[in-house]
């Protein structure tokens, strides 16, 4: 498919005609810092393509060339996204998506201070405020880094719309897919979707409606995606084992800390109050849906889900850190967050990415849009059952550490998902995952499923364990 490219800001003229006459290699695209390139696609002429090319070493990371802008999914929802070539192969290598959580959580985190090519100095006054991240996922493979959905980050809707539940995201998102593909000519290249946290609930579905989607693309002669995998990092795809892990999470012997984490009398009380969550839960979020009883359970249940690590002031995105409930209400149990805040609202990097409007690391109005839905309670394992069945492979990582999606929580729902691999998963042995010779962590898989448990990390593995977060992504885009 063909791109015709409608007007062309801050090139030469000669370029312009260039890029009319033939269609543009986006790997050897025409370079411009001082203005986007606007173009549209022959197949989907009222979705603009908002973009700016970026030569190596004029940001982030020195080795590669990256792209950054916004792409319309439709009807003027404009979803912001970096990409980042590979420090590789970049014409050979896979493509691999990723995306924060939240509801309402954007993507430069993972970009900023998990996997992205560089991370951010101490107080940053300036566009190259940054050092290059030795052990970014872009080593062997293309990566982009999406903000979604609209209200997140730099993406927004022009005309002031909302997105409120994962059903929605997910068309805007394979609308991206198939756009992005298209005008970087990606089409063919294995493509893994990743994310972590409340992506748990996303990628499920994200990935649903891209695979369910290429049949829409073979009906009008288009190659489709070539969906390879799924991971998901740390993801709360189940809220119902979520809650009823918290008292085997904390209060008996730890699988990394060696001990009990709260005390008896605190555990006493939480495991009274679990049975009677999974039951109100499981009857008004499920069997029935009844929105005021189940928001009120969701609330209840919820704190204690949020706040037992608080209990004890530990941090719920790693048990090995302390966190008061003023940092996490102020979104600073995370380091990092106020310089990556501060740096994205600087006019020069703004100008830079072509970004526009004030950079907030987390969207409160998404997260409360998505709660008012209720979003969260839904069996999304029957999206990674309806996938897995269609061939596609599935890997759930997940640091120990932990409290937030932990470990147990993953291990339990995936345990309960049916599908008709579920005896032989069910009966697999766990293994040790070594990287460079020494345990990371262990794992178990059957077929096409598998559970990673990352040893010594918490809620953002690549944050904790940078080096084995890499091997992770690595040893699994090559099938390993």
């Amino acid at each position: 498919m063909k791109l015709s490219l409608t007007a062309l800001f801050g090139l030469y003229t000669g370029l312009v005609a260039a890029a009319v006459a033939s269609p543009q290699n986006p790997f050897d695209p025409p370079i411009s810092s001082t203005g986007h390139a606007l173009l549209t696609s022959s197949r989907h002429p009222k979705h603009n393509v908002h973009i700016k090319a970026h030569s190596a070493g004029s940001w982030c990371d020195p080795e590669v060339r990256s792209w950054t802008g916004y792409i319309d999914s439709g009807y003027g929802k404009e979803l912001f996204f970096y990409y980042f070539e590979s420090r590789s192969s970049p014409k050979d290598d896979p493509v691999v998506m990723w995306i924060n959580g939240g509801p309402g959580g954007s993507s430069a985190m993972g970009l900023f201070l998990e996997q992205g090519p560089c991370r951010i100095n101490k107080d940053p006054s300036g566009l190259n405020d940054t050092v290059v991240n030795p052990y970014a996922w872009n080593e062997k493979a293309n990566v982009f880094f999406l903000d979604q959905p609209i209200g997140v980050g730099f993406s927004h809707g022009d005309y002031g719309q909302t997105v409120a539940t994962t059903e929605q995201a997910a068309i805007d998102v394979a609308a991206f897919v198939e756009i992005f593909f298209e005008y970087f000519d990606l089409h063919g290249r294995p493509f893994h979707m990743s994310g972590e946290s409340y992506g748990g609930r996303y990628l499920p579905l994200f990935a649903s409606a891209v695979f369910d989607n290429n049949a829409k693309l073979k009906k009008d002669g288009i190659e489709p995606i070539n969906l390879q995998s799924v991971l998901i990092g740390n993801g709360l795809t189940s809220i119902f084992t979520t809650i009823d892990t918290q008292y085997e999470l904390m209060c008996t012997k730890h699988i990394d800390l060696g001990y009990a984490v709260m005390p008896i009398k605190a555990c006493v009380e939480l495991v009274e109050q679990l049975p009677k969550c999974h039951q109100m839960l499981k009857k008004h979020c499920l069997e029935t849906v009844d929105h005021a009883i189940c928001t009120l359970w969701e609330a209840h249940c919820g704190d204690l889900w949020n706040l037992t690590p608080l209990s004890v002031e530990r941090n719920r995105y790693n048990l090995n850190q302390t966190c008061t409930l003023e940092q996490l209400e102020a979104d600073r149990c995370i380091d990092g967050q106020l310089d990556l805040e501060k740096y994205l609202n600087l006019p020069d990097v703004q100008a830079f990415l072509g970004a526009t409007g004030h950079f907030g690391l987390n969207s409160h109005l998404v997260n409360q849009d998505f709660y008012r839905a209720l979003d969260e309670v839904h069996q999304t394992y029957w999206y990674v059952a309806g996938l897995l069945e269609r061939g596609i492979r599935v890997l759930n990582y997940v640091g120990t550490l932990d409290a937030a999606c932990p470990h147990l929580s993953q291990e339990k729902w995936m345990a309960q998902m049916p599908w008709t691999g579920q005896a032989g998963y069910l009966d697999a042995e766990w293994e040790s995952w070594q990287v460079n010779g020494k345990e990371a962590g262990i794992f178990k898989t059957y077929e096409n499923l598998t559970l990673l448990k990352v040893f010594g990390a918490g809620h953002l593995v690549p944050t904790d364990q940078p080096e084995n977060a890499l091997a992770l992504l690595n040893e699994w885009i090559e099938g390993a």
